[in-house]
This record gives structure tokens, sequence and C-alpha cells, in this order.
């Protein structure tokens, strides 16, 4: 397999320059950021979300680590939405001052995280799943952010949202910015998408700081139209790594091992991206049940499968063994940045079940670190503990 995906990368990619698509920048006539991107990161990446106000995330940050985790994402900062009483926003771009409260939590974290990992990388995130256009479009589409839409469509309040974030950075000291946008939209929305990420790409490069994005894992996100033409290929560019919300890709069934596969055929052989520039995400949740951490704290099993029935509803995620092989994809056969896990206090972070940890598990299989060995491991030989969906098939591994 490796041998036939390089070679396809490689053809498609020789290709770009005289193909055409939906994505493509001809038409652009925005703003293109002109400041060299820092040194690529080339070793293979462990990024995790952590939604820095949630006390769950203590029982990690308080016990001792060591560089399991190689890039944290902060989650989310965001602009002030000003909804009046109608329920429309009138945002002017600015971030408000955080509170007491949320300055000592978010510096709190980043100590603790780099004292932990003096190599790591600490990324605040903006953005985050909203759907904030209900009060203002009946166009029945999940999944737009109306604030950021308007931001973006506005040269003042744009600047406004550039300069703030670009204060954030420097006062808490991050190493980058983190764009989780969700969704873009396809038309104007892209061409506005692709310079406000152009223009902050350019603010960020300038001072040697890193810019990511998460971006959607399917092609045919409702808010799409299935050629991922929210993203043109010139706001692509304009980040160091982007990192593929392989999940929430169905309402259940949502981030199987043959979406996850279809996901990249699609981001790196259709549209060229680098694959040293881009992570594949991994959830630590079913969508309409418990978090995982939830679910193995009820009955380890769980741990070791990929599905709950609850309520006479099977509910899926991922287990401890498709969490290695997604590993397994993305290192040795796609040869990626690395992985990203949604998100950090999802997981199992209890230090007394390190075996039951989707975290260490990443983390063991990054470093083939052979003395570690999670639950499944320890009872791979029993009956009715590990449980492979037989409508999903993947390749399994021992380390």
């Amino acid at each position: 397999m490796k041998y036939t995906l390089l070679a396809a990368l490689i053809a498609a990619t020789s290709l770009t320059a005289c193909n055409s698509n939906s994505n493509s920048s001809d038409d652009y006539d925005g703003y293109v950021a002109q400041e060299p991107k820092p040194a690529k990161i080339t070793e293979f990446r462990n990024v995790v979300y952590a939604s820095y106000m949630k006390d769950a995330n203590d029982q990690w940050f308080d016990n001792p680590h060591s560089n399991e985790i190689s890039d944290l994402n902060i989650a989310f900062m965001n602009p002030s939405a000003n909804m009046d009483k109608e329920g429309i926003y009138h945002p002017d771009g600015h971030v408000a001052a955080l509170s007491t409260d949320k300055i000592n939590k978010l510096t709190s974290t980043i100590q603790k995280f780099s004292e932990q990992n003096p190599d790591g990388r600490v990324f605040i995130s903006f953005g985050g799943w909203r759907d904030s256009e209900k009060n203002e479009s009946d166009d029945n589409i999940i999944g737009r952010d109306i604030v950021y839409e308007k931001i973006a469509a506005s040269p003042e309040y744009r600047e406004n949202l550039i300069n703030d974030m670009m204060d954030v950075v420097n006062t808490y000291g991050f190493d980058g910015v983190d764009l989780d946008w969700e969704y873009p939209q396809v038309g104007d929305g892209a061409n506005q998408y692709a310079d406000f990420v152009n223009r902050l790409a350019d603010r960020l490069h300038a001072e040697g700081k890193y810019f990511t994005a998460a971006i959607i894992g399917s092609k045919d996100k409702p808010n799409d139209d299935g050629k991922g033409a929210g993203y043109l290929d010139v706001a692509l560019n304009a980040f160091d790594t982007v990192h593929l919300m392989t999940y929430d890709m169905q309402n259940e069934d949502h981030s199987s091992y043959k979406d996850s596969v279809n996901a990249l055929n699609y981001w790196l052989i259709e549209r060229h991206l680098d694959p040293q520039r881009i992570t594949l995400g991994l959830p630590a949740y079913p969508r309409h049940a418990p978090t995982y951490g939830v679910l193995v704290k009820d009955d380890k099993h769980y741990a070791c499968r990929d599905t709950v029935t609850k309520n006479n509803t099977t509910h899926y995620y991922n287990g401890l063994p498709t969490i290695r092989s997604k590993v397994h994809l993305a290192k040795d056969d796609y040869h990626l940045g690395g992985v990203m896990l949604w998100e950090l206090p999802c997981d199992d972070i209890d230090p007394k079940d390190k075996d039951l940890s989707i975290i260490e598990t990443i983390s063991a299989t990054i470093k083939q670190d052979t003395s570690y060995r999670n639950i499944c491991d320890t009872h791979k030989n029993e009956t009715g503990w590990i449980v492979y969906r037989e409508d999903d098939p993947m390749k399994h591994y021992d380390w």
C-alpha cells in the first residue's frame, strides 16, 4: 500500500498546475500571504485539544506526565457576538477581556503543560461548533458561524479581530493560533475566509508563530457542495498544518476507519495537500452517548470495542484497538504529520487508569513503546474482551 499511495500522491501533485476544480483560486482577488512560513515540523505529532475551563483537565495536568502530548490546542476564545434582543449579532471583531478566573485557569494550564512537555507547543484555538445563524437565516444549513462571517466581510472588523488575536498570542506566549471556524461557506464565504486567513497568516508568520486550522474531514458536509469548496486552495496554502475533523462525519457511525481513509484520499490526492502538514482527527466520544471516559468507567470492556447500545440505539466511537490502527494508518501508510484528538477531558485521564487512556495509547503507538500495555493488550487472548467491527475492516496491531 505504501508504494502505491506514494506514487499516487506524487502523480497527483505533479498534475496540480494543469488541473482545474471548484476549489481553484483562479478567480480569487483577495489578499495572498507573503511572509515565509516557519520551518516545517517533521516529527509525528500527538495534537490534543482541551477546553481549558473544564476541571476534568486537572486530572491530567496535576499528575506526572512526560511528552505524551506534543501540541496542546487550548479551546476556545472568540470575538464578542454582541447579540441584540431579537437574536441578531452585531460583532465588531473585538475579543472581550477574560475574567480573573479564566486568566488563572488559562495561565495554569499553559504552565503545567509546558513543565510536562518542555519541547511541546501550545496554541490558542478560536472558533468551535457554534452554529450561530439560527435567527438570521432561513437556509436550513447546519454549521454556519454568522459572527465570523460578518467579521470577515468587514475590513474594519476583520482587522480588529486579527489585532486582538495577536494580542492574545503575545500576552500569553502562545506558539500560534488554531482556527476552528465551523464552517466557511461556498461562494463569497469561501473568498472571505481565504482573505481573512491569509492576512492572519502573514501577521503570525512575521513573528515566527504557527498557524493551524481544523477543517472538515468529509468533502460533503451539508454546508458545502460535495467538493470542499468552502476551502479554496489559496486558503489552505496559508496554514502550517490542517487538522482533519475526521469525526462527526455521519449521524451515529461518525468516525469509521473507512471514512478516515476516504477523507485522506480526498485531501491528499484530489486536493494535493502536503501529508506532513496534515493530522488525522480522532474522537474520544460517541455523538449521542456519554464520552469514552464515562463509558469505560462504567464498563472497562467498552475500551476494546467501537459500539455501545443505549436505549435500543447503537452508538459508535473509537476504542483503543481502532485508535492504534488509525495512528498506524496516519504514520506508516500516509506519512502524515500526526494525529489529533478531540478532546482531553473526554478521555479517561484518571492516573489510576493509564491502561484505559486514548492519549497514552496514541503516545505509546507513536513511540513504539512496547513497555506500555493498554487494557486490550492485557486481555487480548480472553474471550469477549476485544470486539472488532466486521463492517469496518482494518489491520490491527500489537503495538
